[in-house]
């Protein structure tokens, strides 16, 4: 980090703010600088090189990071609520139990991004609306709207991101074991290899999403809609699958072992070469489904 605008930090926000208002030409560098802890409040940080900056445990409440590059950044634990990060890049950043409730970050990268434990109450994550397909009432604002964000990559476990707007989000290989996604709408989500294992999905829209080789051992996915999405090569062992929704979905070569089927609506599936053994059919819609090449052994209410 320059000395110039460690200097220029040093004398305050105000001072800061004061000179990027007059010289906006000027773009800051703070690039592997160690601001951890730092009072950044209502800072304009827009357009600045934050690459590798170490602002751990810092206050950058209300501030604005729009345009910012912020590659591999630590933000663990810093203050982010309110800010702006619009179009920001976060590729490989830090938000381990970061506080990004009510920030706006349309349009950013979250590539390989740690939101182990974040706080993403109210985040809007793109200027969505109706004609993206999401009934969102303003006076109950969902956790997070994100059509087409990338979380390719991601560490998410625990993340709770419940009664959000995920929209043809790409999720990609991310990490998002034991998180709370109820009620949330995935419709046309790219899942394809990721760890939802023992995640909350109660009531999740999962119709033509992408599920190919992801995990949801163990997850609760009650009510779930799965209409014409692909489950290929998934593993549901020990899944609650009561009352989904599985007409249309293409199923093959995914494992089922000692799943709930509870009431589930399996009308015209197609389970092939699948795992089904254990796997509790009770009370399901069975009409016209099939299971060529599937093992079912042991499994109840066939």
């Amino acid at each position: 980090m320059q000395a110039k605008w460690r200097d220029l930090l040093d004398s305050g926000v105000e001072e800061w703010n004061a000179y990027r208002d007059s010289h906006p030409e000027d773009m800051p560098d703070l690039s592997e600088g160690n601001l951890y802890g730092k009072a950044l409040s209502g800072i304009n940080l827009e357009d600045a090189n934050l690459e590798k900056v170490n602002l751990a445990g810092a206050d950058l409440s209300n501030a604005n990071i729009a345009d910012a590059n912020m590659k591999g950044a630590n933000l663990a634990e810093t203050n982010l609520s309110g800010s702006n990060l619009q179009s920001a890049d976060l590729l490989a950043v830090n938000l381990f139990q970061a506080d990004l409730s009510g920030a706006v970050l349309s349009g950013v990268h979250l590539k390989g991004a740690n939101l182990e434990e974040a706080n993403l109450q109210g985040v809007i994550l793109t200027q969505a609306e109706s004609s993206h397909g999401c009934e969102v009432p303003p006076a109950v604002m969902p956790v997070a709207l994100a059509v087409n964000t990338d979380f390719t990559g991601a560490r998410a476990a625990g993340l709770d991101i419940n009664n959000s707007c995920l929209l043809g989000a790409l999720f990609r290989k991310a990490d998002f074991k034991n998180s709370d996604f109820t009620g949330s709408e995935l419709k046309k989500a790219d899942l394809s290899g990721a760890d939802f294992a023992g995640a909350k999905l109660t009531g999740v829209v999962l119709a033509y999403a992408d599920l190919s080789g992801a995990h949801f051992a163990g997850a609760e996915l009650l009510r779930a809609d799965f209409y014409g999405s692909r489950l290929i090569d998934c593993d549901f062992s020990e899944a609650d699958l009561s009352e989904v929704d599985l007409f249309g979905a293409v199923i093959s070569g995914s494992v089922f072992t000692k799943a709930n089927f509870y009431r589930a609506n399996l009308f015209n599936a197609v389970f092939e070469d699948c795992r089904l053994d254990e796997a509790d059919f009770t009370e399901a819609n069975l009409f016209k489904a099939e299971f060529p090449g599937s093992v079912l052994t042991l499994a109840k209410g066939m």
